[in-house]
Formats: structure tokens, sequence, C-alpha cells
């Protein structure tokens, strides 16, 4: 509700919520490195984005030591196979110990 709230109040005030191209900060290479080793990305094998597409996503990751691994379904399978899913975050989780 708190974020509701604050929302709302920065539109009224005719801030945005969102970055513009005038306000973007384009991250930097080592925003992230403090997650190495540390990220798993999930790609579905039927997502509605296209496997190019997904290969750029990963790539992004991989530098990072990232694991990616190619899932079954679609685009929600997280929602539709959510125990498929869990176990796979859960055996990362643990043999990252985090």
């Amino acid at each position: 509700m708190f974020f509701a709230e604050s929302a709302w109040s920065e539109i009224r005030e005719g801030k945005t919520l969102c970055a513009t191209p005038e306000t973007y900060q384009p991250f930097q290479a080592n925003d992230f490195e403090y997650l190495r080793g540390r990220i798993l990305i999930l790609l579905p094998e039927n997502d509605i984005f296209k496997k190019e597409d997904q290969k750029r996503f990963a790539d992004l990751f991989r530098k990072l030591d990232a694991e990616i691994r190619t899932v079954p379904g679609g685009h929600v399978g997280f929602i539709v196979q959510a125990e498929r899913y869990l176990d796979l975050m859960e055996t990362f989780l643990q043999r990252n110990g985090i």
C-alpha cells in the first residue's frame, strides 16, 4: 500500500516513475560483478522471444559465470510447471551456498 501511495504522490507532483531517454543511465559492466557465479538464467524452449534474443540475453550474463539452462515449456512455464522450476532454483541455490 505504501508504494501505491508513494507512487501516486510522485505522479501528482509531476515526477516520472520510469526512465526516459533523457534520464536513463546505462548499466556499466561492473554493476553486476557482485553477482558473479550467483545468476541462474532459465530460457524456455518455446518462448515468445526469438532464440537469437534469448542468446543475446544469456550472453550478457555468461560473462558473470551465470548458469544458463534451457527449460521445457513456454513463456509462463514457471506457472504451469512450478514444481519443476522450483526444483531447478532450489538446486542452484543450494549448490552455490545461497
